[in-house]
């Protein structure tokens, strides 16, 4: 499952995906989210990817199809897009499919919502506090904690 928030004025975005599994309309909702903070200036959009432990990942069809949404994008500044998570084989593979086929946005891996935080913040300051509130509206309607 996903929930997902965004803060339009300060070009950010949090995907956050929970519970033991996605379905189409979830991955379908994370691809039309990837438009929610293009627009034609030069603020650099940031955006924050938490997968929980027991999340599983997209299937072939679904990666295929994120891949290519991702890779259409066209940003006038080019975002910054934290990965976080727990499962070290998740942060692996989304590692190794970066390597390979490198995305058209600045784009790290992270143990902790609170390291991908803290990247995000050190290239955009100040907006810490607005990813912390909209991860929690998200774990919020989760029915979950904030990870750290």
């Amino acid at each position: 499952m996903i929930a997902i928030r965004t803060n339009q004025p300060l070009r950010l975005i949090v995907w956050y995906f929970y519970g033991t599994k996605n379905s189409d309309e979830d991955f379908q909702r994370y691809v039309d989210s990837f438009t929610k903070v293009v627009v034609d200036d030069m603020l650099r959009p940031a955006a924050l990817v938490y997968v929980e432990r027991n999340n599983p990942m997209p299937n072939a069809h679904w990666r295929k199809k994120i891949a290519e949404a991702s890779s259409e994008l066209a940003f006038r500044a080019r975002p910054r897009v934290a990965f976080a998570g727990p499962s070290p084989l998740v942060r692996g593979i989304i590692t190794a499919i970066n390597w390979l086929r490198p995305p058209p946005y600045d784009f790290e891996v992270f143990p902790t919502f609170d390291a991908g935080v803290s990247w995000l913040d050190e290239h955009r300051r100040g907006i810490k506090p607005a990813l912390v509130e909209m991860m929690d509206a998200c774990t919020t309607e989760a029915g979950t904690t904030r990870p750290a």
